[in-house]
């Protein structure tokens, strides 16, 4: 299985469950948040993120209003 830099755009619960899925699958994750949370790779911009992790899988999980 290829492994991919993935970025996941929101970390509410749906975006927490997709970065352990990504992560228990092997994948290098970072996370774009407006929260202060403890996450290894965390960003809270995302041109920033995505100039620096140049990820080749992104997950939109936003909060549902939005």
């Amino acid at each position: 299985m290829n492994k991919y830099k993935c970025l996941v755009i929101g970390y509410g619960s749906i975006g927490q469950r997709h970065t352990r899925v990504l992560n228990e699958l092997g994948h290098h994750v970072a996370v774009v948040s407006r929260r202060k949370v403890e996450y290894s790779h965390l960003y809270s911009d995302i041109k920033e993120a995505l100039l620096v992790e140049q990820p080749n899988y992104i997950v939109v999980a936003n909060e549902t209003s939005e």
